[in-house]
């Protein structure tokens, strides 16, 4: 998946209701503005704007040393997530050219 990258973030913590410990990453992209329109919805628009993609805790640190925003060509595989299939990055493939 070829993207312009923002950023990337971890977060790690124990869960103050559950008491469990949690470990999440996340990679912000870049993607073109989709008009859309259903009954009792339109959306409109032009450009671009952010979107949060799930990513493997443990290859943030193939991100570490990147100047961003950066153009790069990510790996990703789905994933099943509270009952839902979600798209999850699993590292970098290489810096797009």
């Amino acid at each position: 998946m070829q993207t312009l990258v923002l950023g990337v973030s971890r977060m790690q913590g124990i869960g103050k209701a559950s008491k469990a410990p949690y470990d999440m990453a996340r990679v912000l992209v870049m993607q073109p503005i989709r008009p859309f329109s259903k009954e009792g919805l339109s959306i409109t628009g032009y450009g671009y704007e952010m979107a949060e993609v799930s990513l493997k805790a443990e290859a943030i640190e193939q991100f570490a040393g990147l100047k961003f925003p950066v153009q790069l060509d990510l790996d990703t595989d789905m994933e099943t997530r509270g009952g839902k299939v979600q798209l999850i990055v699993t590292g970098i493939v290489k810096k797009a050219a």
